[in-house]
């Protein structure tokens, strides 16, 4: 009864060690992520460290080397498994990161493993309006190109063709009409693209609007 007793108790040390030794692994891991560390997040996923994992703040190490802008990792990571539509402060996505940051590459990474382009955030908003409003015209395309729905508004009743008129990008507006946006569209104060260009002196984007609006109604 001793005996069994004491293999008993070697064998809940061995497993709560084990259990510790694996919390150890992911800690290290979105540690290693956070630094840019390449080899020893390669070490730890071969080790089978955990992709997704959070740390006490709820992000993960891929939302740490989005952030960071690191490549190479965020690559290592998607290919172990690494969740692109985790949700996290905001309910916001590593795609919206991306967008924010402006980091074309990593964006393109994380749409080709799957990211959903239409999730919104607390605020509304989308990965594409973000974009829009960091003048992305990169990332833009890439999302406009998957067939979202560009007339999708935040809680302000802003679509992304209001965030580009409002900050003058003409190109950006020229894009996303030519893929369906309604420039008569108003938001929650009833102001339009037209308005929030005029207001904001975008003397280029107003001409530009104007003669859209001529156009779609002839």
């Amino acid at each position: 009864m001793l005996r069994n007793n004491k293999i008993l108790l070697l064998l809940i040390i061995l497993l709560v060690s084990g259990k510790l030794s694996f919390a150890g692994m992911n800690s290290d891991l979105i540690e290693a992520a956070k630094r840019g560390d390449l080899d020893n997040v390669k070490i730890l996923l071969q080790k089978d460290a955990l992709p997704n994992t959070r740390d006490d703040d709820g992000f993960s190490p891929l939302y740490y080397a989005v952030s960071a802008g690191n490549e190479d990792i965020v690559k290592l990571l998607i290919n172990a498994g690494a969740d692109v539509n985790m949700r996290y402060k905001d309910d916001t996505t590593v795609l919206m990161e991306a967008a924010i940051k402006g980091y074309g590459n990593i964006a393109m990474k994380i749409i080709h493993a799957g990211a959903n382009t239409n999730a919104r955030d607390s605020d509304e908003k989308t990965a594409l309006i973000y974009a829009v409003k960091n003048g992305r015209n990169d990332i833009v395309k890439m999302i406009v190109n998957k067939g979202v729905n560009v007339n999708a508004s935040d809680n302000r009743g802003r679509t992304p063709l209001m965030y580009a008129a409002e900050y003058g990008y003409s190109d950006l507006i020229k894009l996303l009409v030519s893929k369906g946006a309604n420039i008569k569209a108003k938001d929650n104060e009833d102001k339009t693209a037209l308005t929030l260009a005029k207001e904001n002196e975008h003397a280029e984007a107003v001409k530009l609007i104007e003669k859209l609006i001529r156009k779609n109604e002839h």
